[in-house]
């Protein structure tokens, strides 16, 4: 990996996200969709950040979209 290259998985659990996400509707095929664009649609987050009881944070997403826009 190299220096500035960002570890996604340090971001955020997305086997985490990809329960959750399917547990509220979502099909796997589009949260694989997120995983390979980096970033969780914004109608999708409230779900993800309820359903984990704070697992999965509003900051992990903030992060994620600011490593998102810096690369």
């Amino acid at each position: 990996m190299e220096k500035d290259e960002i570890d996604w998985s340090d971001i955020i659990n997305w086997e985490l996200v990809r329960e959750i996400g399917v547990m509220q509707g979502a099909t796997r095929h589009a949260v694989n969709k997120w995983k390979q664009r980096k970033m969780v649609p914004h109608k999708w987050r409230s779900y993800l950040v309820r359903g984990t009881g704070g697992d999965i944070s509003w900051l992990q997403f903030e992060m994620m979209d600011r490593a998102r826009d810096a690369s």
